[in-house]
């Protein structure tokens, strides 16, 4: 049978005796000062280790930044040329596809946009769409893109002069709206687009970010005004999928550097996709300087 003691059954007196000896033992003092300098120098070592695994982080992509190996454009014009080069200087700068584009139109109904490429065989008496209408048909009409009466319009300087430079619709109505993947989805630009409360501290804390990787960015004041597009230019086309890596390492660092920014105003990135197929435009995006803009 197993037997224990009470407290009061033990010599409390002579255990404290021998504690009181232990703790004055010099030695013992040694190895609690030993125990928290330990336990400092611990403390910062496990804080270094934190140091150093960021840096390593910003390394990593410092080199996958490299691995991408775009490189960007800073063009230069004069208010003094002419109103043709200035919109040869705007073709070249925003590389897209050449042969189509869309006009914007305004829906009084819904107070959005719509654009409708622009075709020479429109409202003709070729054009499925006008059949469809006079035919009394429900439903949507055909879809440009599979018409076989298509004759898109191509994009040149005359275009981009008539729609844009000369365009002071306050709505917007037959601005440029241009396709951004092109030659086996190349692009030649990414802009990301912000629309929230507080999107122009977020849209210049993405373009700080980006002028510290050495890209110098554009801004431009969204069409209606309550946003921003974040613009970067390239010297030569760039695979889709390479742009939007790209777009998507800036935002990444922004969120990382700017930690009581939410970025909630960021809205998505052009272009939209990594892939187009043969018979797809794929996405737009309005062109920038519409003189009736905000």
């Amino acid at each position: 049978m197993s037997s224990f003691s009470f407290v009061d059954d033990l010599n409390i007196e002579s255990m404290s005796d021998e504690m009181d000896v232990l703790l004055a033992d010099p030695s013992l003092e040694r190895l609690e000062a030993e125990e928290t300098e330990l336990l400092s120098e611990l403390y910062e070592i496990k804080k270094r280790l934190k140091e150093i695994e960021a840096i390593k982080a910003n390394l990593k992509k410092d080199d996958d930044l490299k691995l991408l190996e775009i490189e960007t454009v800073e063009p230069h014009i004069t208010k003094d040329a002419s109103i043709e080069d200035k919109a040869e200087f705007i073709l070249n700068l925003f590389m897209c596809r050449r042969d189509v584009y869309s006009l914007r139109k305004w829906n009084a109904e819904t107070g959005k946009a719509q654009y409708y490429p622009k075709c020479f065989n429109s409202w003709t008496p070729v054009c499925p769409k006008l059949i469809h209408k006079e035919s009394g048909k429900k439903g949507p009409f055909p879809k440009c893109t599979e018409c076989k009466e298509k004759k898109f319009a191509p994009l040149n300087r005359y275009a981009v002069i008539g729609s844009q430079f000369k365009n002071d619709n306050p709505f917007g109505v037959n601005a440029l709206g241009i396709y951004t993947v092109f030659d086996s989805d190349k692009c030649g630009f990414i802009a990301i687009d912000f629309d929230e409360d507080n999107w122009k501290a977020e849209v210049l804390a993405v373009a700080n970010i980006f002028r510290k990787v050495g890209f110098q960015a554009a801004i431009e004041i969204s069409f209606s005004g309550n946003g921003a597009h974040l613009w970067l230019f390239f010297s030569e086309p760039v695979m889709a999928s390479k742009a939007r890596r790209l777009a998507m390492m800036m935002l990444d660092r922004a969120c990382s550097t700017y930690k009581d920014i939410s970025f909630r105003s960021y809205d998505r990135i052009f272009p939209l996709q990594d892939h187009v197929d043969e018979n797809s435009l794929g996405n737009l995006i309005l062109m920038p300087l519409v003189l009736g803009g905000v």
